[in-house]
Formats: C-alpha cells, structure tokens, sequence
C-alpha cells in the first residue's frame, strides 16, 4: 500500500481490500464493515480507528493552510453529524431519498441492493442529518437541478465568508 492508512488498513482488513493498483477497494472494505452481526460493528469501529485520526490531521492541516485567507474550505465527508466538529461557517447536508439512494447506488456503482441498504441504515437518520444543517441540497432530481442548487449554495457561502470578515 501506498499511504500508512492504507497499510494499517490492510493489516487489519487483509490484503484482498488493496487492488493490484494499490488503489483501496472500497467494495470489499464496505462488505467486511456493514453488517449488522457483532463482527462487522467491530470491524467498521476498527476501520474508523484507522481513518478517522488520519483525517482529523488532514483537517487540521487544509484548514491551517488557509487561515487569514478569504479561500473557503469545504470538507466533504459523509460522518459529520456522526463526528460533529466545532467552529465550522456552514454545515450542509446532501439529502436524498433513501429509495433513491439505493436505486443509484445500485445502478451506477453497481453495488448488491441488500449491501446498499446495510450501507445506509448503519448511517444516522436522514432526519438527524437534516437537524444538523446550515443549508440543505436535495439530490432527489437530475444534474441539472442539482448544479443550480450548487450554484446557489456557493454564492450562499461567499456571501457568508464576506459577511465574516
């Protein structure tokens, strides 16, 4: 492996998660983490051991690089409500359609369906997600809806970062 992660990882989860690339294979990650039998709660508190403190630096650092300038650092990770951190501008939340969710994650990842609903039920309730949100984009239509909503949020957000000196 590439990355000490990335080592770590294939130490606990076996080589068979490192593609020949040596590239992460997040299918057979995700098909040894959700589950609902006790190993697989063990197995993904183990993999959140590995990724999370690692994250955390990477955080830290992009933020670190960017303080006292008018960039605006958008941290895209899926956990946040489940690892909430403190002194953010802006929380947004991607919401869908859990019916949805499944269709897309079915049709364009390929993924099995069962695995995808075990994926998204480990995950806290959209209704918690939503609790937690500054702004909200709904990813229930096509591209193009969501590109303006996108659109939207940016100028939300530099007007935000303007209004905070």
């Amino acid at each position: 492996p590439h990355s000490p992660v990335l080592a770590r990882m294939a130490e606990r989860f076996g080589q068979q998660i490192i593609r020949s690339d040596g590239s992460l294979d997040r299918a057979a990650v995700a098909a040894l983490v959700f589950g609902d039998d006790p190993q697989a709660r063990a197995a993904l508190a183990d993999l959140n051991a590995i990724v999370h403190p690692a994250m955390q630096d990477e955080i830290a650092r992009q933020i670190g690089a960017h303080a006292g300038t008018d960039r605006i650092v958008v941290l895209d990770f899926p956990l946040l409500t489940e690892n909430p951190r403190e002194g953010l501008a802006a929380t947004i939340v991607v919401d869908i359609d859990p019916e949805i969710a499944v269709r897309r994650l079915v049709d364009q990842r390929g993924m099995d369906e069962r695995d995808a609903r075990k994926r998204i039920a480990s995950q806290l309730s959209r209704e918690h997600r939503l609790t937690h949100a500054t702004h909200v984009v709904q990813n229930d239509g096509d591209l193009d809806d969501l590109r303006d909503q996108v659109a939207a949020l940016w100028s939300a957000l530099l007007a935000l970062r303007d209004a905070r000196g």
